[in-house]
Parts: structure tokens; sequence; C-alpha cells
């Protein structure tokens, strides 16, 4: 298996887990900005104390430049995200927010001069169906989804440039380590940002103490292997790959939260999947 295949489909785990874990925070009815802040500073942590074994004190100009600017777009994105489970099911919130695959394929063809075979592209068709397939139902529902639906798209559009972001940082060479430590920086500032407007005070609760530092951890594992997988393949097929993650978002939702499993949603994993194989190829 090609290495920057396996290595997005690694990050696409993660993510799944991960998408579960921001569904229970948003269930919790706890501070969303607490929880953020409690990822940001794992993620900070995590990558500052990496940078360092492997020998890099200061991170360059460029590195700050990349890692503010591309965590600042991931911050506010993910807030969104979470901020729309408030309504929607995980399982669909996630794949709405994956919608952004379609768009990075596209930016990265343009922008990047990626070319993309006739598997890539009917890969990345069957993925936008799939999400087609799992919010359908949402989209006939009352007014009070839309508002939940359009912050999701948002979302997923933050989500489509942060994606283009790495890619391009890893092109100019910027120092990895620091690079994701600076997202979680920002995580960690929208999220006591958030939190100080939503008026709660500053220690975070129990809930989103735990939840987040669990999510840290899973959060640390998306962006490394989705790095890693951008260093040597394509933005046009690893981004896909990497957002196929309402797979197992779904699958978790089936067992823990008894969301139902349709019909369509049934098709949509066997498109999504499809998917990942031709993008594979």
């Amino acid at each position: 298996m090609n290495q920057s295949l396996l290595f997005a489909l690694i990050s696409l785990l993660f993510a799944g887990a991960n998408d579960a874990l921001f569904k229970r925070q948003a269930l919790s009815g706890q501070c969303k900005g607490q929880y953020m802040s409690v990822v940001g500073t794992v993620w900070l942590i995590v990558f500052a104390i990496t940078a360092l074994i492997h020998g890099q004190f200061l991170p360059n100009r460029q590195t700050i430049l990349y890692g503010l600017s591309v965590g600042a777009i991931s911050a506010i994105g993910n807030y969104l995200y979470i901020y729309s489970m408030n309504k929607l099911e995980a399982s669909v919130a996630a794949t709405i927010y994956r919608l952004n695959l379609a768009l990075a394929a596209c930016i990265a063809m343009l922008f990047l001069n990626e070319n993309m075979t006739l598997m890539n592209f009917l890969g990345v068709a069957f993925a936008s169906l799939a999400v087609l397939l799992f919010a359908g139902k949402h989209l006939a529902d009352a007014a009070g989804m839309w508002t939940a639906l359009c912050i999701a798209i948002i979302a997923s559009i933050f989500r489509a440039f942060m994606g283009i972001g790495y890619k391009l940082a890893m092109n100019h060479g910027v120092n990895a380590d620091w690079f994701l430590s600076g997202s979680g920086l920002c995580w960690l500032v929208v999220g006591v940002t958030m939190a100080s407007f939503g008026k709660t005070t500053f220690t975070p609760a129990r809930a989103s103490l735990i939840n987040g530092f669990i999510s840290g951890f899973l959060v640390c594992g998306i962006v490394y292997f989705f790095a890693i997988a951008l260093k040597t393949g394509k933005a046009c097929i690893v981004i896909p790959i990497a957002q196929m993650s309402f797979i197992v978002t779904a699958i978790i939702s089936f067992f823990f939260f008894k969301e139902h499993f349709s019909y369509t949603k049934i098709v949509g994993l066997l498109f999504a999947c499809l998917s990942i194989i031709l993008l594979g190829r």
C-alpha cells in the first residue's frame, strides 16, 4: 500500500473517533470554548515537547506564519463544527463537514497544479454523493435545522482551506512539530476567547476536561498522520481519503448514541468505501 494512503487512513481512524467525542461534548451542554482550550493545551504541549526532543528549539519565521494562520482557520472551523452538533446527528454533521474534500480537491487541481486521473475524479464524485445521502433527510427538515446545516457547511469550507494550508506548509519546508503546535496554540486562544464571551468560569467543567484531554491526543494523531501523508502524497487524493472519517463516526454513533442507520446511510457508507478504493488507485 502507498505510504501516503496508509497515513491518510490512519488519520481517518483518529478523526472518526474524535468526531464521536465532539458529539459527546455537544450533548453534555458544557462550554465548547472550555473544551477547545483543553484540546489546544494538549495539542500545543505534545508537539512543543516533540520539537524540543528533535532538537528544534525555536521555530523559524515561515513556520510561525503558517502555523498561526492555518491554526486560526482550524480553530474557527472546528468551533463551528462542534456548534452545529447541537442540532445535527453526529454522523450527519461529520459528513457535511467532510464535504470539504470536494472543494479541497478542486483547489488542489487549480492552484497546486495537481493532476487527477479518471479514477481519482470518480472517487471524489462518489465521496460527494455519500455526503448527500447522509445529509439528504435533514435538508428537507424544518427550518430549525437550516441554521445548523449552514453552520456545518461554513465549517466545511474552513476545513478545506485548512487542508490546503497543510499542503502548502509541507511544500515550503516548515518544521512540522512547531507548525502543528501553532495550531494547538490557536485552539487554546479561540477556546478561552469563546468561553469568555459565554460568561463561563475559566476552570473547565469535569466533562469538558476529560473529553478535551482525550480529544487532544486524538487530534494529535489526526494532524500528525495527515501532515506526513501530505509530505509525499497529492492533496487532491490525501485530503478526500482523510475526510472519509464519517464512516467510523457513523458506526460509533450507532452503538453509543443510538443514531438510526437508514438504508440511505448504508448506501452512503458503501459509496464512501468505493471512493477510498478509487482515490487509492
